[in-house]
């Protein structure tokens, strides 16, 4: 007993007088590794959003239970959404102006990446709700991803004249004015219109700051 008692002392005077417990030297690099990761990737992030700027949408409003079932569905596999894109084919034959119908499946083309079979849809929606500014937004986006620049910033324009406060709008106008249609002015006009706006989020508000000081 004597002997386990003298070697548990030396064990202890081993360690240095008034050294705290704490992590030891192996997970204090593992630590560091991972936080010089997480700095590197927020770097690349941003470096990426600055080469590769994109416009932003606003979460589509609930339009109804059964559109949140499909909404729930699609996300069980392609198969289910494939599925669903048929239902609602179907329920677009039984009411081609249908245009709850026709926002849901235009935005489930864009999801897949089917910017013109997305048009088709959505402007059929804004032929029947002209004033309807998530059918808009959505076309403004498709209309981007096809390279249209001017007739996607015509669309944003519009929902500005429906809805003057809508920041999403401002911020998108923005990145097509700064970084695609040559107008940095009007750039910064919308860009600076989103750092004021007393209701965005903090991201957003960043993002937009970021902007402007890229454009002066």
């Amino acid at each position: 007993m004597a002997n386990k008692k003298s070697k548990t002392r030396e064990n202890r005077a081993a360690a240095p007088a008034g050294s705290p417990a704490g992590p030891s030297s192996g997970v204090k690099l593992v630590v560091g590794f991972v936080a010089a990761g997480l700095v590197a990737m927020f770097l690349w992030s941003f470096a990426y959003r600055v080469d590769n700027p994109s416009l932003v949408q606003a979460p589509r409003q609930a339009r109804s239970a059964q559109a949140d079932d499909h909404d729930h569905d699609q996300q069980q596999g392609d198969e289910t959404g494939m599925k669903m894109i048929a239902t609602l084919m179907q329920r677009l034959q039984e009411n081609p102006e249908d245009v709850d119908t026709l926002a849901i499946l235009g935005e489930q083309f864009m999801r897949m990446g089917q910017w013109d079979r997305a048009t088709q849809l959505l402007e059929r929606a804004l032929a029947v709700a002209p004033a309807n500014v998530e059918v808009l937004s959505m076309l403004g986006i498709c209309d981007f991803n096809r390279e249209k620049y001017r007739e996607s910033a015509a669309k944003f324009e519009t929902i500005l004249e429906l809805a003057p406060q809508n920041v999403m709008a401002r911020y998108n106008l923005g990145v097509l004015y700064g970084h695609f249609l040559d107008d940095k002015a009007k750039a910064r006009e919308f860009f600076q219109a989103v750092v004021d706006a007393p209701d965005v989020d903090e991201q957003t508000r960043q993002q937009a700051r970021d902007e402007v000081k890229g454009l002066q």
